[in-house]
């Protein structure tokens, strides 16, 4: 078991280094790109958590999309006009459907989240490849 355990060990700590390198390399672009590609694994992750009935997984995953959300939001250049109210509307109601789905332990309402979230994701990876 403990040699189990030191190669878990070891493989978080290469991912928190490749990802603290894709963080460093990154432009401004691919950091709004990789913030969107964390929020749809947490929307993933809390349709699992739920359809599993993982109360702990779920509430973490909720508070890591908010934070994600928040970060986005925040990040919003507010003299785009209406790309950035747009924007704005979208990322609250993904987090009104990440509430709803807690608080009504429903799955589909990340797919509705998803649905939402995609399409902004998809623009700003193709953004990040010709940054």
């Amino acid at each position: 078991m403990e040699q189990h355990e030191q190669l878990i060990a070891r493989a978080v700590a290469a991912y928190r280094e490749v990802s603290a390198t894709r963080v460093e390399c990154a432009s401004p672009g691919g950091l709004v790109s990789l913030l969107l590609e964390e929020l749809i694994d947490c929307i993933d992750g809390l349709r699992g958590a739920i359809a599993a009935g993982q109360g702990a997984r779920r509430d973490s995953v909720k508070r890591r999309g908010e934070s994600i959300l928040f970060s986005l939001e925040a990040s919003l250049n507010g003299e785009a006009g209406i790309l950035t109210d747009r924007l704005t509307r979208i990322y609250r109601e993904v987090r009104q459907l990440m509430a709803s789905a807690v608080a009504e332990n429903d799955p589909d309402r990340c797919n509705q989240a998803r649905d939402l979230i995609e399409p902004i994701a998809e623009a700003w990876r193709a953004i990040a490849q010709t940054a």
